[in-house]
């Protein structure tokens, strides 16, 4: 079965496999809690691996750099030619950027065989798997944290009673205040499941 789980993590399974360890991990809670560490685990070793390679790279990169010194002035002279126009365009745009900082949305995706971690603005963490794409505010402002989801996602929901958390897919909506969760909602497949954790969720049929 490790085997199996390792494919789902990874973004490999067939159809028929994902409903495979999507039946097993409905089956028993103490399933899913082996799902998620084997898949901590995976997450850790993916990106150790990352920091090593990301080690080497510094190492060669100090030989680089050395050699890029003594163009760094007149690239300087160049960049200069640009400051004056940038900032004139900063003038014009400043306003309108103000206007849609609120609303600001950023998009993360998930590519086959990756995993990602991100901090949302209100504290809440979210473990995105493989073909997964999410797209979030980088801060949430009014009476509700909303963001939306195209994939799986395990979610650490921040508490805050007086503004629900609410993950929209496209067949239902997830609505929780703090909870821990994994949702699984491809819009490609017709398999929609959420699994809880801890806590409570409230499924919404999508209107």
């Amino acid at each position: 079965m490790e085997e199996l789980l390792l494919k789902y993590v990874n973004g490999n399974c067939t159809d028929e496999e994902k409903v495979m360890v999507t039946n097993w991990l409905d089956a028993d809670p103490k399933n899913m809690k082996e799902y998620l560490a084997l898949r901590k685990l995976n997450d850790i070793m993916i990106w150790q691996t990352d920091a090593d390679v990301a080690s080497r790279k510094k190492s060669k990169d100090k030989t680089a750099v050395r050699r890029r010194n003594k163009y760094f002035i007149e690239a300087l002279k160049i960049a200069a030619i640009f400051v004056l126009a940038l900032l004139v365009s900063h003038y014009f745009l400043s306003e309108d950027i103000r206007q849609n900082t609120k609303t600001n949305l950023q998009t993360l995706h998930v590519p086959a065989g990756q995993r990602a971690e991100i901090t949302l603005g209100d504290g809440t963490k979210v473990y995105l798997n493989a073909k997964t794409t999410m797209t979030f505010p980088s801060q949430f402002s009014g009476d509700v944290r909303e963001v939306k989801l195209d994939g799986e996602g395990f979610f650490d929901v921040a508490t805050d009673k007086s503004k629900p958390f609410i993950v929209n897919t496209e067949k239902y909506d997830v609505k929780v205040w703090g909870t821990k969760f994994n949702l699984m909602a491809y819009s490609s497949a017709e398999n929609f499941e959420t699994s809880l954790l801890e806590g409570a969720v409230e499924v919404l049929k999508q209107v």
